[in-house]
């Protein structure tokens, strides 16, 4: 064993020792082997397999994850507007602030919320003394939502749409 404190050209039959990896210098690699064989913790890979390799752990780090997209349909006074969900956590209520503004006479400044959590969807009531519905059951904190939900917030309804 050499330890090698200046540049040395190395020569085919070289063992170079990393650490805990051990590397053999060969002319030509003999073993036939798929990218990234595993000889018990070995792994060959040839120069073109390493680019292939490395190009499709590229392309998938960047590929886009496919985001839900949710809206809320708010029905109210025969008028018809649609939110879309874009946020983590969406308010609803009557304050100018809210994410879905709300109108109406005891509407609160923020009745409920809804919390977007990987692919699904909550809704939590904070209505106080008004409650909060959805398809005729009152919701407390984190009800799930799921796609043609009705949400009811005293006259006003509120269809949660999601693909």
């Amino acid at each position: 064993e050499n330890r090698i404190t200046q540049q040395e050209k190395l020569q085919d039959g070289d063992v170079v020792i990393v650490g805990k990896h051990t590397i053999i210098l060969e002319p030509e690699l003999k073993v036939e082997a798929q990218a990234g064989a595993d000889f018990g913790g070995t792994m060959i890979l040839d120069t073109k397999q390493q680019q292939e390799l490395l190009g499709k752990q590229m392309k998938e780090a960047v590929a886009p994850v496919e985001e839900k997209q949710a809206k809320l349909m708010v029905l109210q006074s025969g008028e018809r507007k649609e939110y879309k969900i874009t946020k983590d956590v969406t308010v609803i209520g009557k304050s100018l602030t809210s994410d879905v503004v709300l109108k109406g006479f005891l509407i609160p400044p923020m009745v409920a919320t809804i919390k977007k959590e990987g692919k699904s969807f909550y809704i939590t009531g904070y209505g106080g003394w008004i409650q909060v519905n959805v398809n005729g059951r009152i919701v407390g904190k984190n009800w799930k939502l799921y796609p043609n939900d009705t949400i009811e917030v005293r006259k006003v309804k509120i269809i949660f749409q999601c693909k």
